[in-house]
């Protein structure tokens, strides 16, 4: 199975846990899987999962998927502050407001 076809199967949810391992180290395959799925994370290579917009698309579709990341992204992700979180993750469209 090649890229195409894997992403294929992605879009339409018929994609299988072992089918994704094998694309573990790809990236534009984890990322497709992780906007359908956060917790397909679970399934990325370690160098992906310390990899921050691999790690943020999986946390826009489900927050609770931040426990299959590496363990420094989530200590950045905890340090950062609420309002931080929320326009990284897209939550807050507002202006920031400490702004003019």
């Amino acid at each position: 199975m090649d890229t195409k076809e894997i992403l294929k199967k992605i879009k339409n949810n018929t994609v299988s846990t072992n089918e994704l391992k094998k694309f573990s180290k790809d990236k534009q395959v984890i990322i497709a899987a992780v906007k359908k799925d956060g917790n397909n994370l679970k399934f990325a290579d370690k160098q992906l999962k310390a990899d921050k917009e691999v790690v943020l698309e999986a946390l826009k579709n489900d927050i609770d998927s931040l426990k299959f990341a590496d363990k420094k992204i989530i200590k950045w992700f905890e340090s950062l502050s609420l309002w931080s979180r929320d326009q990284l993750l897209g939550l807050n469209k507002d202006k920031d407001p400490f702004g003019d």
